[in-house]
């Protein structure tokens, strides 16, 4: 696991969802907390009640900051936290049935927000039919470089792999581009790996144009013989929906998807970028690999 030595890896701790995780676990510590108390047999007083609640509220306040792609059903539970936590903090003292409420209500919350986020942390698995058959990339300059001569993670994917590896990737490629760039291969019985939509994000483009072109490319793959893998790429808080869009498309059309971590670990890694971004050969040999930990043959 990266260390936490720059700027740039607090920020990326902070989106990579290891943060979502931290605070997540605060809160149900706290919440577990609430929920023993209201078994006591006296009626809790307010000042060690408004601390923890007060550190709730900073944890809730906070999960925005890790830009969680957590369905959207489940963004209403913080704000119905913030909501109970103020009511409860306007009172001197705090009763049993009220600590018992939020307890489990925020019990309740946090779990599901828990499970939401974990059932994506496993790293799928997919068999790659043979070293002839090979992998197609689709992508922007994390996949294509943006130097003449440079030695990319597709290439040293390869190499490690002794795969066939053919990358189409081109720099400042946006999701729009994925269908053309699909046309310039053959994917029929290949893994065709997708790393596309960081430009569009960084953009602000609207993340339900996305999901309809990114949807549109999955497909297409499928339609010319392909098998589909999703790369998620860490995004900019309040710029969830793009990842929302990812995991959604895996789900509905069962396509497999590995974790935002995996590609922000290795922008924290020492020497992996040249820019903070845009990958060194250190950083396309960490990255392929992690993608070589998914593909078999």
């Amino acid at each position: 696991m990266p260390p936490l030595s720059t700027p740039m890896n607090v920020v990326l701790w902070l989106v990579d969802g290891r943060a979502f995780v931290v605070f997540s676990l605060i809160g149900l510590g706290c919440f577990l907390g609430m929920t023993i108390a209201a078994s006591g047999n006296r009626t809790t007083q307010s000042r060690w009640f408004r601390r923890v609640l007060w550190l709730v509220l900073c944890a809730v306040l906070l999960l925005p900051v890790t830009a969680t792609p957590i369905p959207l059903p489940l963004l209403f539970a913080p704000g119905l936290l913030i909501v109970f936590g103020i009511l409860v903090l306007a009172r001197k003292a705090v009763s049993r049935g009220l600590l018992r409420i939020c307890g489990v209500l925020g019990l309740c919350a946090v779990t599901l927000g828990l499970i939401a986020e974990w059932r994506w942390w496993s790293r799928p698995v997919v068999n790659v039919a043979s070293a002839d058959a090979g992998v197609v990339v689709i992508g922007d300059s994390l996949s294509a470089g943006i130097g003449a001569g440079e030695k990319t993670w597709p290439t040293l994917l390869a190499e490690q792999t002794g795969l066939k590896v053919v990358s189409v990737a081109r720099p400042g490629a946006r999701i729009a581009d994925g269908v053309r760039q699909l046309g310039q291969a053959e994917v029929d019985g290949r893994m065709v790996v997708i790393l596309l939509g960081g430009n569009d994000m960084l953009s602000a483009g609207p993340s339900a144009l996305y999901a309809a072109e990114l949807e549109e490319l999955v497909l297409t793959v499928r339609e010319r013989g392909g098998r589909p893998l999703l790369i998620e790429f860490p995004t900019t808080p309040f710029r969830e929906g793009y990842g929302r869009v990812m995991r959604d498309i895996a789900t509905v059309l069962d396509v497999p998807l590995l974790h935002r971590r995996h590609l922000a670990w290795v922008l924290q890694a020492p020497g992996a970028t040249l820019d903070g971004l845009h990958l060194s050969e250190s950083g396309h040999r960490h990255l392929a690999l992690k993608i070589g930990e998914v593909l078999q043959k």
